[in-house]
């Protein structure tokens, strides 16, 4: 049986492969690029943190609302503990879209965080619109998840790691593999799993920053 971390790992490797067909198939339908997994990848590090520690809800794609704070974001996951809103979580493939942007991305998460602590927000259950109100933590992070270090200058990726270091702890960066990247082609599923190399001291310190705020 694969333990939690590799699981999860092999899910993303199975959604990538997954996006490269069309959902209704056909022997006459191909895809040329891959549909996007990026919600589903969402809705399954919800179903991981959920089960991996003590929270009361997590909401996915929540659009937050913060009184007396200008406009609305839209963190991948909202982790809600005793009515109150104790981190949000941005999670990336890999950084090939920003290569260059991990600083800024973290300094503009921290300067947020900051500004909305001890704050109450507006949320909207998406199953039925129902609006309510929660607190925000005088603790609440931000947690940056990302899956692969790939797609990725190495050298440049290490130095922007290092450089946001300065943003702890109203900002975490996690990096869950490296090795080979789960989009690899060719290959079938268990084999792109064998290449991989999964950072678990990198899971277990994401955990690790859930459970203190929690327990």
């Amino acid at each position: 049986m694969l333990n939690q971390y590799k699981q999860f790992i092999r899910e993303i490797i199975s959604l990538f492969q997954q996006a490269r067909k069309s959902i209704y198939p056909d022997s006459k339908i191909f895809r040329g690029r891959s549909s996007p997994i990026s919600s589903k990848v969402e809705d399954l590090m919800a179903k991981f943190l959920v089960d991996s520690f003590n929270c009361d809800q997590i909401y996915i794609d929540q659009p937050l609302s913060v009184n007396r704070v200008k406009g609305i974001t839209y963190p991948d996951l909202l982790i809600v503990k005793g009515n109150k809103v104790v981190g949000t979580c941005d999670i990336k493939l890999d950084m090939g879209w920003k290569r260059n942007s991990l600083g800024e991305i973290c300094e503009d998460a921290s300067n947020y965080i900051k500004a909305i602590r001890g704050k109450y927000c507006k949320i909207k259950r998406g199953v039925d619109k129902k609006e309510f109100q929660l607190a925000i933590s005088e603790n609440c992070f931000h947690n940056i998840i990302i899956i692969s270090d790939l797609n990725n200058s190495r050298t440049r990726f290490n130095e922007q790691l290092n450089e946001v270091m300065r943003f702890k702890p109203s900002v975490n960066v996690f990096v869950l593999t490296t090795g080979t990247h789960l989009n690899t082609y060719n290959l079938e599923i268990d084999e792109v799993l064998a290449s991989v190399e999964i950072r678990n001291e990198e899971f277990d310190r994401l955990i690790k920053t859930y459970d203190q705020v929690v327990n």
